[in-house]
């Protein structure tokens, strides 16, 4: 998978879309309608997410939803869990 500072320059047929998210991009996986967070190298991060809630974009945070618990998470792909 190759990456470019912009975003996705080949998008793999498995993945159906993507988000840029700063450092990170996500990828909705077609088979299983999941988002996966992937960094600068390729490298998958942190579990899957049912929900990339990309209208909710606070400064360097982005709300994401994985198993009815949703989160904040920063461009490095750390997680704060929503009270």
């Amino acid at each position: 998978m190759l990456f470019s500072k912009y975003g996705a320059q080949l998008l793999p047929a498995e993945y159906g879309s993507y988000i840029n998210f700063d450092k990170l991009i996500f990828l909705k996986k077609v088979s299983d309608h999941k988002w996966y967070a992937v960094n600068e190298k390729g490298e998958i991060i942190n579990q899957p997410y049912d929900e990339i809630d990309e209208f909710s974009r606070v400064y360097n945070f982005i709300k994401v939803r994985r198993d009815n618990q949703y989160f904040y998470m920063d461009s490095s792909g750390k997680e704060y869990v929503v009270n």
